[in-house]
């Protein structure tokens, strides 16, 4: 008899164990950091997990202006209790306004797809149109000029989606389009011949020129 009422009163414990909940996510504790030139980043701070404290998986789904960022945790029976941040960096973003889910889930052993508790959090952003039209011609520095190996182009933004390329005064293209992944660049130009040049910066929406001289 005293053995069946240690297993139920251990079997009580158990349960109890199992069936608390297994993370506190305080309201505040998911934000926003970063900007469009760096990539945003999600921060799930002071996350308290009655576990071995780690960090199973996540995983980000961009769909539309909805996107989703699904964090689970690994949790087991255990009465240590430990309190973690963790940063999810999630890019950049086309400007437009975007309603972010995160949903956080608390997975035992790992099972994420079976998690027993969840919790969610909505960020809502905009991202603002960082384009060519938000530069003007003004805004583009070249120097040296005239230059002799390297001209440096420094610009007010960074555009996003654009490239620059070379071109000759009589039209022919002399540099490739390159990607613009800075508002600091470099052109190499010491394989050009003397002469005048000109400096194209464009994208779906704009295109602007400048005149440089090559020694």
């Amino acid at each position: 008899m005293r053995n069946l009422i240690t297993l139920f009163l251990c079997s009580i414990l158990f349960s109890s164990r199992l069936s608390a909940q297994p993370f506190h996510l305080p309201s505040d504790s998911i934000y926003l950091i970063g900007d469009n030139n760096v990539g945003y980043s999600v921060v799930a701070k002071n996350v308290t997990i009655p576990t071995s404290c780690s960090l199973h998986s996540n995983n980000f789904n961009m769909s539309g202006s909805n996107p989703r960022l699904r964090i689970c945790y690994y949790y087991g029976v255990s009465t240590v209790v430990c309190t973690r941040t963790d940063t999810f960096n999630i890019g950049s973003f086309l400007p437009g306004e975007y309603n972010l889910e995160v949903l956080l889930l608390a997975a035992p052993n790992g099972d994420c797809a079976n998690p027993t508790d969840t919790d969610t959090s909505q960020l809502s952003f905009v991202v603002q149109a960082n384009g060519l039209d938000k530069i003007n011609e003004n805004d583009i520095y070249l120097s040296p000029n005239p230059a002799t190996s390297k001209l440096v182009c420094t610009l007010s933004a960074r555009p996003q989606q654009a490239h620059y390329l070379v071109m000759s005064v009589d039209g022919k293209q002399v540099i490739n389009n390159t990607a613009i992944i800075q508002t600091h660049f470099e052109v190499d130009v010491s394989q050009l011949a003397s002469g005048v040049y000109y400096l194209v910066l464009q994208n779906d929406e704009r295109r602007m020129v400048r005149r440089f001289v090559k020694y």
